[in-house]
């Protein structure tokens, strides 16, 4: 009777713990209503942002309860959650941006800087060691969610300087995402593998680092939908394509999820081929269509 009573008591808690997350969500999508936007007025942003920090801080705290009972997989849930609040929290500066430029540049900054500060307390709650090389990479996919819609804000009334940031934005997203395949084939040299003993855990890092890149690609394009910036899709072909290659060699140091980085690989290749052949208006400087750059910011060369 106990044990039936306790399942459906967590099952509860469970569904409590949806709802709360999704009346968040809708709460913020409410206050923020970025279709009717004004400028200078900033106050509903402030108060998402700080409901959104407060509900990752209690995230966390209720992480740290369920490792301490063993709760893995609650544990888990809770970090996802709080890791994609925070990317969220980027996603809402962009309509701060738009209502006050000099509060979005400080409020990026303090958003930023508490993010990097969650990482390495929260892997201190929770009892497991980000390695070095894993903590540089989760600080610049903070970096990189927080720098490309400063950039878009500062050259509002330069078009081909939007487009320049949007270029190179995606290319830093793409080097970031290759930049982890050396260091899968580090974690396969030091022997951990999905199976042993001693690495049950050796997903951790990788799961904490792809959820903030899925979060940096969605805010890449969250920023080029709020501030009405026309980016031809054929930019983002090279962080598809390195996210495909990275999966694939993620799935043969770890042994499993190879069906999964196939289709995922194949569906990058696909969204390649598309976003060439419909590859709508390019807005790059004229220089950049001359001799060897011109192969570099072709649609299907660079990305290839």
């Amino acid at each position: 009777m106990s044990m039936f009573l306790e399942s459906n008591l967590r099952g509860l808690a469970r569904l409590l713990y949806w709802v709360s997350m999704l009346l968040l969500l809708l709460g913020g999508g409410v206050l923020i209503d970025p279709t009717h936007r004004q400028t200078g007025i900033t106050v509903h942003i402030y108060i998402t942002l700080a409901a959104f920090e407060l509900y990752i801080w209690l995230l966390l705290l209720l992480a740290r309860w369920q490792a301490s009972r063993g709760m893995a997989s609650d544990v888990a849930r809770s970090g996802i959650f709080a890791l994609v609040i925070q990317g969220l929290m980027f996603v809402a500066m962009n309509e701060m941006h738009q209502a006050d430029a000099n509060q979005g540049l400080a409020a990026t900054v303090v958003v930023a800087l508490l993010a990097a500060a969650k990482i390495p307390l929260a892997c201190r709650w929770l009892g497991f060691a980000l390695p070095a090389p894993m903590l540089l990479v989760n600080y610049l996919w903070i970096l990189l969610m927080a720098v490309p819609a400063l950039l878009l804000r500062q050259y509002r009334e330069d078009l081909l300087a939007q487009h320049v940031v949007g270029y190179l934005s995606c290319w830093a997203v793409a080097a970031l995402l290759a930049a982890h395949i050396p260091l899968a084939v580090r974690q396969a040299r030091e022997g951990l593998r999905a199976g042993d003993a001693a690495s049950r855990r050796w997903y951790v890092p990788w799961l904490i680092s792809g959820v903030l890149g899925a979060m940096t690609i969605l805010q890449l394009y969250a920023a080029r939908w709020g501030q009405w910036v026309d980016w031809a899709f054929w930019y983002f072909s090279p962080i598809w394509l390195a996210a495909g290659a990275a999966g694939l060699v993620l799935a043969v140091v770890s042994g499993r999820g190879m069906p999964l980085a196939r289709f995922a690989m194949t569906a990058a290749l696909a969204y390649t081929f598309f976003a060439w052949v419909n590859n709508g208006s390019v807005v790059l400087p004229a220089s950049w269509r001359q001799g060897l750059m011109a192969s570099l910011v072709h649609p299907l060369y660079s990305p290839g």
